[in-house]
């Protein structure tokens, strides 16, 4: 028996009567206790001393077979496509097998940031650039002061202006997205871009971009360890 015959075979026994919405509410819930009779199978197996019941969890999870089918019908979806586009997920999270650090590092289902939202805080460029200013005062020959650093200040009001364009409001702390993950993210794109820009001949510039790649490394590293950070500077 293939996915289409069994879905087909298993839509034979659904109540005529029920409508869609009464369809989704039923088979939904039906998974989630047909699934829970699964798993105290198991959990009584593992925890209370009994023998593993084999053909009662044949059952069970025929069950829970009969309720993903008539749900997934009742969505317009074919068990076929369900399964294939599983196993499709599957190998691009996991082109070499499952392993604990690729599951650890997986993050392709992260749930998308919101756009940002006008707050009553200061603009945050504004912010950055008072303390480039105040950076850039106290560091650095006074050439790289007054050129290089102009020319970085020019780049934040560049960056500032393209997405107060894009979003309709300047950025601003506490505008509703997760401002950990952003940095976290960028600076794991600016550690690629570094490591990019290394395969270049210079080796002055080659140099730059290896020593940049390096701090962001452990700037990604600082981040991920969140309230441990001091425990990482110390390593």
């Amino acid at each position: 028996m293939n996915w289409t015959e069994y879905q087909n075979a298993a839509e034979r026994t659904v109540p005529s009567s029920q409508g869609r919405s009464s369809r989704l509410s039923n088979f939904a819930l039906g998974l989630c206790g047909e699934a829970g009779e699964a798993g105290e199978l198991v959990k009584k197996h593992l925890f209370h001393g009994a023998e593993l019941d084999v053909e009662r969890l044949r059952k069970e999870l025929g069950d829970v077979l009969w309720y993903v089918a008539t749900l997934a019908t009742t969505a317009g979806l074919q068990l076929e496509d369900v399964a294939a586009g599983n196993i499709e997920k599957l190998r691009a999270r996991y082109p070499d097998g499952f392993t604990a650090a690729a599951s650890a590092a997986r993050m392709d289902e992260a749930a998308p940031q919101p756009a940002p939202k006008a707050t009553d805080e200061r603009p945050t460029w504004d912010l950055v650039i008072e303390a480039a200013r105040r950076l850039y005062l106290l560091n650095g020959a006074p050439e790289l002061r007054s050129a290089a650093g102009e020319k970085v200040i020019e780049r934040m009001r560049a960056r500032d202006r393209a997405g107060r364009e894009k979003y309709g409001t300047p950025h601003q702390a506490g505008n509703g997205r997760d401002h950990h993950r952003d940095l976290l993210e960028e600076v794991l794109d600016g550690a690629c871009y570094a490591t990019a820009a290394a395969v270049i001949d210079d080796e002055a510039l080659r140099s730059l971009y290896s020593y940049v790649q390096q701090q962001l490394l452990h700037c990604a590293l600082l981040l991920e360890a969140g309230g441990s950070w001091r425990d990482v500077r110390r390593g």
